[in-house]
Order: C-alpha cells, then sequence, then structure tokens
C-alpha cells in the first residue's frame, strides 16, 4: 500500500512533509527538471502520448538511432507487435489500438532507452502474460 504514492512523491509530483533525500540531497532542494531526467519510470498504468510508436519510445529526441531503438524493443520483447505496425503507427489517446500489456512493453522500451541512473518501477508487469 501507498507505492504509487511514494513513487509520484519521489518525482516530485506530490508535496511530503519531513524530509526525503535522495543519494544524500534533500528532494526539495534538487532541480526537478534534472532529477527527472536521471529517472527512468514505469508506471503501473503507462501512460503513451498522441504520437507513433517512435515518439513514445523516443519521447520526441532526434538524435536516437534506429539501432538503439530496435534494441530496446528487442529487449522489452515488443519487437514482434511493432514490427507487424510500424514504428510510424499512431497511438491515440489512452494508448488507443495497443493492449495494456503492450502499453507497458513500450513503456519499458522507453525506460530502457533513457538509461536512468536510477530506476522506478511500480508494477511494471501487472499486464503481460505468463509467457513473458
Amino acid at each position: 500500500a501507498g507505492k504509487t504514492s511514494l513513487v509520484n512523491t519521489i518525482l516530485g509530483f506530490m508535496p511530503y512533509q519531513g524530509s526525503l533525500k535522495i543519494n544524500g540531497c534533500e528532494l526539495s532542494q534538487l532541480d526537478l527538471a534534472t532529477w527527472r531526467e536521471a529517472v527512468s519510470w514505469i508506471g503501473q498504468n503507462p501512460m503513451l502520448l498522441h504520437g507513433s510508436i517512435r515518439d513514445n519510445i523516443t519521447l520526441g529526441k532526434h538524435n536516437i538511432q534506429d539501432a538503439d531503438v530496435h534494441s530496446v524493443l528487442n529487449d522489452s520483447h515488443a519487437a514482434e507487435f511493432v514490427e507487424m505496425h510500424g514504428l510510424d503507427y499512431p497511438i491515440s489517446d489512452r494508448s488507443g489500438g495497443l493492449s495494456v500489456g503492450q502499453a507497458q512493453r513500450l513503456a519499458l522500451a522507453r525506460a530502457m532507452l533513457q538509461n536512468g541512473r536510477f530506476w522506478l518501477l511500480d508494477e511494471p508487469t501487472a499486464s503481460l502474460d505468463a509467457r513473458s
């Protein structure tokens, strides 16, 4: 109980009382934009953006090579369904056209590509099948 609230607090989305230190630094003293860049986060209900599969994995960063995208798709076991649709397959609001499990795999690929120094995982495999 409270895991999601803790994750949201660590990411700076929720206020807190008392002290919360990250690597010895008080969270309230950190630059949140810089802190969030260092975090690879996968939530319980992955949020995908209106855009393509590629946009959702790269978050609009244009300096990412296709080989790197394909590598994280393979590692997250998302390559099979992405190959059926293509990287430019449009995703509408609320992960339109994808299952929750597929959305979780894309969120995992995105986190892998971000390669954060600190990982926050909130039940990232909750909607994946047993084979996965």
